[in-house]
């Protein structure tokens, strides 16, 4: 993921970016526990368990459209947008 958020990022402004990232990154990461505490004290841990499946099916389907995306790239298909 940072190697094609790297080759995204403009050339003038490519650290401030990747910064601004890695804080967004390590922002929502450390909301994870947090919100798993939550869940299951107030409802249960299958709730809590259910929302991290649900989060990895999410970052799971985001990869696949980069990775897609970043072939297609390669291969030359001119790209719809």
């Amino acid at each position: 993921m940072t190697s094609y958020m790297m080759s995204v990022f403009p050339e003038a402004s490519k650290g401030g970016d990747y910064g601004a990232l890695g804080t967004i990154c390590r922002s929502a990461g450390s909301l994870g526990p947090t919100l798993v505490g939550a869940a299951s004290e107030h409802v249960s841990f299958i709730w809590a368990y259910l929302d991290l499946g649900g989060c990895l099916l999410v970052y799971l389907a985001l990869v696949a459209l980069l990775h897609g995306q970043q072939r297609r790239n390669r291969s030359g298909t001119p790209q719809v947008n």
